[in-house]
């Protein structure tokens, strides 16, 4: 029987030789994750996300941009111009509560420091969310090895 170093039978010659080990021998056995494990994830994740934004936004105008899912970007240009958080479709409707407050006001901070709509504070909201979803990369990575174990992680 080859053993193949000091890893032990294979599952393939424990069948056919009829060992009797338990059955965590049979188990594959993952090695531990590490840190450079999740850093390389993450750090792949994001280029990934980047290269995708730098193609997409070569080809369409900035305007296409704040034109899909406007509501957001309309509330936060309400917040930048001080009419506080309102108008979600473009004309004065008053106070909203049509979203949560927290994008809004990210976007409204952009606006505030890069200009309304300007391709400036496009690509610092590209940025937040860039890092927002490698965060989430993190987070899943560490709950799925937590839950289910390195291999699902």
């Amino acid at each position: 029987m080859k053993h193949g170093g000091d890893r032990g039978p294979t599952l393939t010659e424990q069948r056919h030789h009829g060992s009797d080990s338990s059955i965590a021998n049979v188990v594959p056995q993952f090695p531990k994750p590490s840190v450079r494990t999740l850093f390389a994830l993450c750090l792949i994740t994001a280029l990934l996300r980047l290269t995708m934004l730098l193609l997409v936004t070569h080809e369409a105008p900035v305007q296409f941009f704040w034109e899909a899912g406007f509501e957001a970007s309309r509330i936060g240009a309400s917040l930048a111009n001080g009419y506080g958080f309102s108008s979600p479709f473009g004309v004065p409707t008053g106070a909203t509560a049509l979203l949560p407050p927290a994008y809004p006001m990210i976007i409204a901070a952009a606006f505030k420091s890069c200009g309304e709509y300007s391709l400036a504070s496009l690509w610092i909201l590209f940025l937040v969310n860039v890092v927002s979803a490698t965060l989430t990369t993190c987070v899943l990575y560490r709950i799925g090895l937590d839950i289910f174990g390195p291999a699902v992680a």
